[in-house]
């Protein structure tokens, strides 16, 4: 068998892994922090409306860091669009309704994989 081929499959298995390793750890700390802690905290403060709207604006705001390197309508799109409606206030609604982060979990997951189908 061709060695460079087995080299390669094993440096995309690996890189796979990584990446998929990485990015749920990063979706549960993100949902743990912004959804778990943050925004349970300020529903009990300011109430279930302000408590969606500035913890998405507050989970918006690093996200839109990547925007800066976007063309202008796609970044007003990723940041608007993605980050706060389809995580922020999605994952806001369903932590909210299951008084849980593991749905905000699971559709933050899936808005991250159809971005990615999206780009690619």
């Amino acid at each position: 068998m061709n060695t460079s081929f087995l080299i390669f499959t094993y440096i995309w298995l690996i890189v796979s892994l990584i990446f998929l390793i990485t990015f749920f750890i990063t979706i549960f700390g993100e949902e743990l922090f912004f959804r778990g802690l943050l925004f349970k905290k300020l529903k009990s403060k300011a109430g279930l409306i302000w408590a969606v709207i500035i913890q998405t604006a507050l989970f918006a705001l690093p996200n839109s860091i990547i925007a800066f390197f976007m063309p202008s309508i796609n970044s007003i799109i990723y940041i608007f669009v993605y980050a706060f409606l389809a995580v922020g206030c999605v994952g806001s609604y369903t932590a909210a309704k299951t008084d849980s982060i593991w749905a905000s979990l699971i559709s933050a997951s899936v808005m991250n994989v159809i971005l990615v189908l999206i780009y690619f």
